[in-house]
């Protein structure tokens, strides 16, 4: 279907046509899209730093088969955890600072993000019956926040590549539980007020030095908690208002990482009350952490890895019996996984037949339904452009993404962006969402324009790098990829057509209809067959002709004789 529109601009007619409505179909591939999926685990000692691999890293972001794994996957997201063995008491030094802006530059160069991690200890020491006074080897309050203003510069200047960064610093592999300093909640039971003030000590830091735009993740739903509302909070206290979201403030800015998910029913103690000053005991509270988790996730990142294969039937395929992942990962929102852990959990999801949706769903995965054009305003100079995109990922996007519609010549060059209203944090999962914009096209040049739609990366480093832009997973009704690999955009189906108004009373040809054409026509006036100026294909010339041309006398314009 096609239509015209027309508008008077001194003398001559211009018009638009336009295809002006295009259906998709979904894509079933699996491809890697920025800030999603599967990640690899990559760690450094800062005593002795092992440089990202850009070989391994050229790897990585390519299909490959993760160490022991039984699938195949690629990883736009490294879990970058640096060890600060030797720095307890110390402060870093400028080789430290030196070569984590090594890494930065290494992610960027291979089209990858980080997920950051500081940890003093990657492994769980601490007291023993042999030796009943040893340490887990953490680090105390003031040197993790010498520690973190030290790295305040070079954490905001590579922005551009943290996808997310983790509370860290704390304990054991910087997952808070096997401290000296914080609170060891094996040993007294629970964690005091002074125990969870100096963990928000922490957390505030780390939201002061990390850009708005990003996110800190916590291990255990309860430090969220902790922090919002103060270490006496219960653990029944509300998700975050939706109102909130993305609004940078700390609500907004808290997310979750869980190391031992679908590992039992509480994830090894992911869901403990952890107590406070006034309640000196740790108890499971699956009943009011879980939800918890599961409402908050909306709008923040969740992403980590499996442990153990404990919740076994429960964390296999939802096609099993008693198989439930999918499902599982849908309610809480899952954004990313470890590829390499645990095995025996994901050797059972390629057993079931289920690994591929996976692979498909963590995070965000968008698929276009209908894109339609049309001119309200019958006037060409503002047109309105709606289209359909459904989330059928387990999550949506959690960091801010530039979304624009770009009109490009088919002839390719040049291309024209339009900045449009919308943001894709709020494409929820399982959610269709219809946009509608309106684009001023009175100053584009004439030409034939194909409509893409751009959801790039909105830091300046980045926007211009397919690699950091989001892929639509559908095609057009005759089955062509909607993405185009080179600029990173997506298809919309849509095409239009803007010049001066072809002109069927221009018999002689000259571009104007003047008086020439006049007489032409007049010398065939009365002509009842095989008639050559019939301009209204009447079969005949008469008065209907004339009045066709009278009404576009004086124009400047194509031919389409």
């Amino acid at each position: 279907m096609r239509y015209l529109c027309t508008f008077f601009a001194i003398g001559a007619i211009a018009y638009a046509s336009a295809q002006e409505h295009a259906t998709f179909l979904s894509s079933e591939e699996i491809f890697c899209n920025p800030e999603r999926g599967f990640y690899t685990q990559m760690n450094t000692h800062a005593a002795d730093w092992d440089t990202l691999s850009e070989y391994s890293l050229g790897v990585y972001s390519n299909f490959h088969t993760p160490y022991s794994a039984s699938f195949q996957t690629c990883n736009t997201l490294i879990l970058r955890m640096v060890v600060l063995d030797g720095f307890q008491d110390a402060p870093l030094t400028e080789n430290v600072i030196g070569s984590l802006n090594w890494d930065f530059d290494l992610a960027r160069e291979n089209g990858v993000k980080l997920i950051l991690r500081f940890a003093y200890i990657d492994d769980v020491l601490g007291p023993t019956a042999e030796n009943p006074d040893g340490d887990f080897g953490d680090a105390p309050v003031d040197r993790v926040l010498e520690h973190i203003g030290q790295l305040a510069e070079v954490i905001e200047q590579n922005v551009d590549v943290i996808a997310t960064m983790q509370l860290g610093f704390i304990g054991a592999y910087g997952e808070g539980y096997f401290t000296d300093y914080f609170g060891y909640a094996g040993a007294s039971g629970y964690l005091t007020d002074e125990d969870w003030a100096a963990r928000s000590e922490v957390l505030d830091s780390l939201l002061a030095i990390l850009p708005d735009e990003r996110m800190i993740q916590v291990r255990i739903p309860q430090m969220k908690q902790k922090h919002i509302y103060g270490a006496q909070a219960p653990t029944t206290v509300s998700a975050m208002n939706p109102e909130l979201a993305f609004t940078g403030v700390d609500e907004s800015r808290i997310g979750f990482h869980n190391d031992c998910m679908f590992s039992n029913w509480h994830d090894y103690g992911t869901y403990n009350d952890l107590g406070h000053s006034g309640s000196q005991n740790a108890v499971l509270d699956t009943l009011n952490l879980k939800p918890y988790l599961r409402d908050e996730t909306r709008f923040v990142v969740y992403g980590g890895e499996t442990c153990a294969d404990g919740y076994n039937p429960q964390n296999n395929c939802s096609e099993s019996d008693g198989g439930q992942i999918q499902s599982e990962m849908a309610q809480m929102h899952l954004s990313y996984l470890n590829s390499t852990y645990n095995h025996e959990v994901s050797d059972d999801w390629v057993e079931g037949g289920c690994i591929d949706e996976i692979n498909r769903r963590l995070g965000y995965r968008f698929e276009l339904s209908w894109a339609s054009l049309s001119d309200p305003f019958g006037s060409f100079e503002l047109v309105e452009l709606s289209f359909e995109i459904q989330n059928v990922g387990f999550a949506a996007p959690f960091n801010p993404r530039g979304v624009e519609v770009v009109l490009k010549h088919v002839e390719g060059s040049p291309s024209y962006q339009f900045p449009i209203d919308t943001d894709p944090r709020f494409w929820g999962a399982g959610q269709s969402t219809e946009v509608t914009t309106q684009l001023d096209l009175s100053n584009l040049p004439d030409g034939e324009y194909e409509y893409f739609l751009w959801l790039k990366d909105p830091q300046p480093s980045l926007s211009e790098r397919p690699e950091y832009a989001i892929r639509i997973a559908s095609a057009t009704e005759d089955g062509v990829d909607v993405w185009d690999t080179i600029s990173g955009m997506n298809r919309l189906g849509v095409v239009i057509e803007k010049g001066p108004e072809p002109c069927y009373s221009d018999l002689n040809l000259d571009g104007i209809v003047g008086v020439d054409d006049l007489l032409l026509l007049l010398s065939d006036f009365g002509c009842e067959s095989s008639c050559i100026q019939d301009l209204d294909d009447d079969g005949v010339v008469t008065v209907s002709d004339l009045l066709v041309m009278l009404g576009e006398f004086g124009s400047v314009c194509t031919s389409s004789n």
